[in-house]
């Protein structure tokens, strides 16, 4: 077994119904929760099925999903950067600013650049 995968047991062990975890694949990641555990350590999240590894069981051979531990710091880190990533796209559907906005936006983004 894999130093990744004994890692993996070892948390994956202890998850329980409600417990959060991160569900990662080619695209990225997202934060879901645990639905349900089975007997023989199958883990449900997000509607898709695990096993006691942590890998996803059938589905898509090119695009696999597999569990990561969902902490506490990379659970605040994720949000903080779906949070970034929503900012990026809002500036970017916006079509007319004012020139007040865009002085602001200017200063808010080049005020760690100038210190």
């Amino acid at each position: 077994m894999k130093w990744r995968q004994r890692k993996m047991a070892n948390w994956i062990e202890n998850l329980k119904v409600g417990d959060k975890v991160f569900i990662e694949h080619r695209y990225g990641r997202s934060l879901r929760t645990v639905e349900k555990i089975t007997s023989a350590g199958n883990i449900k999240a997000n509607g898709i099925w695990f096993n006691s590894n942590g890998r996803e069981k059938g589905g898509d051979t090119w695009n696999k999903c597999y569990l990561a531990e969902a902490t506490a710091e990379e659970i605040a880190r994720f949000q903080q950067n779906v949070v970034i990533q929503k900012a990026l796209k809002l500036m970017s559907e916006t079509k007319n600013i004012s020139y007040e906005q865009a002085t602001q936006i200017i200063q808010l983004l080049t005020r760690d650049k100038e210190a």
